[in-house]
């Protein structure tokens, strides 16, 4: 049986009372802080940065997003520190950027002891259209490392593959669940890295993908969302997706010692 484990607080709190070594990895979409290129344009509201002009939307504004670039470093130098702790030997860290911010996270990673080992293009089906000769904005990264020395390729204990420099072709499929949120199939091939039955850290779930994907893998995971009503579009994903699998049961909703809902849902351990 895998477990899924949803925490709805401070995530650099809640990082704080896990385990050392629990994890085998962290994958995790955090606040970009950008959308400008400007001190004053990311200190901007998240919708009013990351949505078009004249488009219609329906996400619940996510927290976090208005740290100068200082700000950012030391943040991110924090939850980073604590995933380091985390983090058995040779897990690995997965984190999203944009190019404005790459230098910023990269340097946070490196300051947290963990090895970065490089950097993975998610070369995007649809971006922002060219105009005024410039590139097209089709293209985000993740910043890959491990907690010292990484797993051998083909070892037993891992899947055998990390995902490529390139992820490329995958198409979002539904309706989009979160302002800033990545497709089901991205984050299925990101995941695809753990050791079966191993244990996904996410301190930024946002609407519950990462998740979503480590249920469909029989992964285990624990991740944490700050904003009420983004965790209940989690929440209500993940019991969804559980319904959907036979022989799946959900635990009732719990209260934590500090007082943030948590809930946990089990369904039997498999690989796609």
């Amino acid at each position: 049986m895998n477990r899924i484990e949803l925490h709805r607080g401070d995530s650099l709190e809640w990082m704080k009372r896990q385990e050392d070594e629990s994890f085998d990895a962290m994958i995790t979409d955090p606040p970009y802080c950008s959308g400008s290129l400007s001190s004053a344009g990311r200190s901007a509201s998240p919708l009013s940065k990351y949505v078009q002009g004249g488009q219609t939307h329906q996400w619940t504004e996510f927290a976090g997003d208005t740290r100068d670039v200082l700000g950012m470093a030391l943040w991110c130098l924090g939850w980073m520190s604590e995933a380091y702790r985390l983090l058995r030997p040779g897990g690995y860290a997965l984190v999203f950027t944009d190019w404005k911010m790459l230098p910023v996270l990269a340097t946070a990673l490196d300051a947290s002891s963990l090895t970065w080992r490089g950097t993975t293009v998610w070369k995007k089906t649809s971006g922002r259209p060219k105009y005024n000769g410039r590139y097209c904005g089709d293209t985000e990264f993740v910043l890959w490392a491990t907690k010292g020395r990484m797993d051998k390729i083909g070892d037993p204990n891992c899947l055998g593959r990390v995902p490529s420099h390139v992820v490329a072709g995958v198409e979002r499929i539904g309706v989009k669940q979160h302002l800033t949120g990545k497709p089901l199939s991205l984050m299925s091939e990101l995941v695809s890295c753990v050791p079966a039955g191993g244990r996904v850290l996410d301190p930024f779930m946002g609407s519950g993908t990462t998740a979503i994907a480590c249920l469909e893998r029989g992964l285990n995971f624990a991740g944490c969302e700050l904003v009420p009503e983004i965790f209940e579009t989690a929440r209500e994903r993940i019991v969804q997706a559980t319904k959907k699998a036979p022989g799946v049961y959900q635990e009732p909703a719990f209260q934590s010692s500090d007082q943030r809902q948590a809930i946990c849902c089990h369904s039997p351990s498999h690989r796609s």
